[in-house]
This record gives structure tokens, sequence and C-alpha cells, in this order.
């Protein structure tokens, strides 16, 4: 590792290409009051499919990964809190459900090259049946965001902790080699994986990627209570029972390290904003790795 000090993460960064990211909110209501699937994303991929059949092939084929689209579940607002809906399987199957008199949302992160077609589907789904209701939108938010960007939504050199709220499962990928297994320890490096690789610009066989995912590691420490905060749960998909994390995680940064290499915070606050818009882990595009990402 004697070639960590020549690291230049601004050059990673600068002389990659700039993309706009954008992070759109969905409101809307039901007809009548229906049984919904055990997953909601289900809902949110399913209604910008009728909205734009297009967008079939984004969701669907093997050949489009990492996806440029990521959904949420369904969700509704309780106590002015986001709940959003899934089943976490307990010992019997809960029953999700629907009605008129409560309004809902989901939230879409997408890429630059297929705005045109999100965008076509969010104006198409007012009124289309789904899940035997059909479904109104009230109203339509979208945010853009170009990253890499100079200076982000977050200042880590100017803050202590970072916490992670898991909204929907997470399934953590492996950075370090293609495996159907996955990894359940939620150090930085490995559950931000991903979106390193897209801030950076680098494959995963690229040592370079792997030196990014180990100074993520380094600078965000896990605290002590992980295991108190953060889940292994089984949820329910496709009739399957299947492992992910849910609850919340807190990172101290590690400001020794961070203020003699300035430029990792850029990087890092890159990194966490790409993945409060586009998810973290596997499954995205299906709405897992919803997070919020909060500093202090």
């Amino acid at each position: 590792m004697g070639f960590f000090p020549s690291l230049d993460i601004s050059r990673v960064l600068y002389f990659s290409s700039p993309r706009t990211y954008f992070k759109a909110k969905i409101t809307l209501s039901v007809e009548n009051e229906v049984i919904l699937p055990p997953f909601t994303g289900k809902v949110a991929k399913s209604l910008l499919i009728k909205g734009n059949d297009k967008l079939e092939t984004i969701f669907k084929s093997p050949n489009v990964n990492p996806k440029p689209i990521k959904v949420s579940p369904l969700g509704y607002l309780k106590n002015g809190k986001e709940v959003f809906l899934w089943v976490m399987e307990k010992g019997k199957l809960d029953i999700i459900r629907a009605s008129p008199d409560r309004e809902y949302f989901f939230y879409v992160g997408y890429e630059e090259t297929i705005s045109h077609m999100v965008e076509e589907a969010l104006s198409n789904i007012d009124g289309k049946e789904l899940f035997k209701t059909k479904w109104y939108v009230s109203s339509v938010e979208i945010n853009s965001y170009t990253l890499p960007n100079e200076k982000g939504k977050y200042d880590t050199l100017k803050s202590s902790e970072v916490k992670v709220s898991f909204r929907s499962p997470v399934n953590i990928v492996d950075p370090y080699r293609k495996s159907k297994f996955r990894r359940f320890l939620p150090v930085a490096g490995f559950l931000f994986s991903y979106n390193i690789g897209e801030i950076a610009r680098l494959e995963r066989d690229n040592k370079l990627y792997w030196i990014l995912v180990d100074y993520m590691s380094a600078i965000l420490q896990e605290t002590h209570n992980v295991w108190d905060t953060v889940k292994k749960i089984y949820y329910i998909y496709d009739g399957e029972k299947i492992p992910g994390l849910t609850g919340y995680i807190k990172y101290y940064i590690n400001h020794d390290l961070l203020e003699s290499r300035q430029e990792l915070a850029v990087l890092i606050e890159n990194v966490l904003q790409h993945a409060e818009i586009m998810g973290v882990g596997s499954g995205r595009a299906n709405g897992f790795g919803h997070v919020k990402i909060t500093t202090k």
C-alpha cells in the first residue's frame, strides 16, 4: 500500500465526466381499497412501466447493470415521519392494504441517460389501473444534481458523524468480486461500494477502486453499538423469504485521516449524495437499498 500517498482523488473525480442525476417524489392516491404485494417496490416499478413500457427493458434486462434507475417502496406519512410498506417475516404473512382515505408516495432516482423515458412515464401514470385499483397522481416533485461536484450537500470536514437510515431492506454487494453471495457487515466501503464505483467511474476489477473502498471504510468508522441499531431481517419478495439488513448505522468520521487528505472529503461527500439519490447495494431498481443520510 506504499502508493497511497500518490493517490490524487481530485484527479479521479474531476477527470471523470460529471453526470446529472434526478430524484423525483410522486404523491398519489388509490380509487378503492386494495391489497398490495408484500414488497411495494413493485408498485412503483409497475406504475412506471405502465406509464412508459420502454422502461421494462431497463428494469428487467440482465444486460443493463448497474441499473440507471432506483425506486423506493410505497410510503405514507405517520405523525410527520415517512413509513414504507414492506413485509418483514415474523412467522406469519402480514397483509398490506392501500385505502382511498390516505395519501401515498414513492421516490425515483435516475440518471440523465434515461431522464426522458422516466419523465414520460411520470406524466402518464395518472389514472392507470394496477393491482385492481386506479392510481391518481396529486404531485410530482423533481430535483436535479450534478455529480461529482466540488461542494455537495454534506460537509464532512465540519461534521463528527454520518447516520445512514435503511428505509427499505439493504442488500450489500461484494466490492472485490462478482458473487451471488452478499456481504452482511455494514462497513462503509462495503455499504457504499456501488456508489464509489459510479462516482469515480471505476469498475470492480480496478485496483484503484479497491483503494477507494478501503479509504471509505477507514474514514467512516462504525460505532460500537452497530449491532444494536442494524438488524438482519427476512423480507418477502416473490413468495421467497430473503435475508437483508434494516435499522440504521452511525459512522464516526476519522478526521486524523480526512484532514491530512482533504481531497478525500470530496469523494465521500459525493458518494453520500449519490447514495441518497440512487440507493445502496443491489436490487435498487426493485425498491431495495433506499436510504436517508444525515450528518451531525
